[in-house]
């Protein structure tokens, strides 16, 4: 869903969660970005909402550069850019 945020839907729940606003400069990776994240956090922890919130953290990040991995921020950029936009 891209700018409109994202959307979670399974038999237990519904969740739509909210965009996390950004100067997209390269859309490209974003779903890659998202899916990954996505990915590590809910494996890790069970939680879909936090894995969601996560996620569509790392891949607002990931579209403020260009490029595709090259735009992956680092662990460090991650974790700055969720105190100030989460």
């Amino acid at each position: 869903m891209g700018s409109q945020g994202s959307l979670w839907i399974s038999k237990q729940c519904e969740l739509l969660t909210e965009p996390v606003k950004v100067n997209a400069i390269d859309t490209s990776g974003a779903g890659d970005a998202f899916i990954g994240c996505f990915s590590h956090f809910f494996t890790e922890t069970g939680d879909v909402q936090l894995a969601i919130e996560k996620a569509s953290a790392f891949a607002a990040l990931s579209v403020t550069g260009k490029g595709t991995q090259s735009s992956y921020p680092t662990v460090e950029a991650f974790n700055e850019f969720q105190k100030n936009n989460i």
